[in-house]
């Protein structure tokens, strides 16, 4: 289990806003050279009508935090995002977004795949992925009795034998990876 906090996040400019890595896998890996299998970050979209970068190769969900969000996935499907709702789709679609908006997303290549899932209360879940990741986007939160701090990012790289239990007042987004 390793513990990730804000300050170790890495925030760079892009043509409509910025973009928060909270991590990548493996941790070697840089984003722009495509090498990695798996990925999750946070981005702002400040303009309300702009193109998502193409990333051929790459399979995306993403999971709006804040506002809302009009995804138009060119030849393929359109999709109107609320605040912790969803969308899938391949980067290397041509994909033009409309609205002012917060969101997480999970990029994963390379024969991994992964879901996300928003938990707003007390559960205990099965450890049934390779990694699995936990973010505190808001409210408190207790993982096994220790403290997620909001903005704040949980990783499990090794499987337990015990299930995990989650405590939270707020919204908490658990990501599971699997490798193929």
């Amino acid at each position: 289990m390793k513990s990730i906090n804000s300050k170790q996040y890495k925030t760079t400019n892009w043509s409509g806003g910025q973009t928060t890595e909270l991590f990548i896998f493996p941790n070697s890996c840089v984003f722009k050279n495509l090498d990695f299998q798996y990925r999750i970050s946070i981005a702002t979209i400040q303009v309300s009508s702009s193109d998502f970068t193409p990333l051929p190769d790459v399979s995306r969900t993403l999971l709006l935090l804040e506002g809302e969000l009009k995804l138009i996935h060119e030849n393929h499907h359109e999709s109107f995002l609320m605040p912790f709702s969803q969308d899938s789709f391949q980067g290397g679609w041509k994909t033009h977004s409309i609205g002012i908006a917060k969101d997480f997303n999970l990029m994963t290549r390379q024969g991994c795949s992964g879901t996300i899932e928003v938990i707003t209360n007390k559960v205990s879940m099965d450890y049934d992925c390779d990694h699995l990741l936990i973010y505190n986007f808001d409210g408190s939160c207790n993982i096994n009795e220790a403290s997620l701090l909001q903005n704040e990012l949980m990783v499990f790289s090794e499987k337990l034998s015990d299930s995990i239990s989650i405590d939270t007042d707020g919204h908490i987004v658990v990501v599971k990876i699997k490798f193929e």
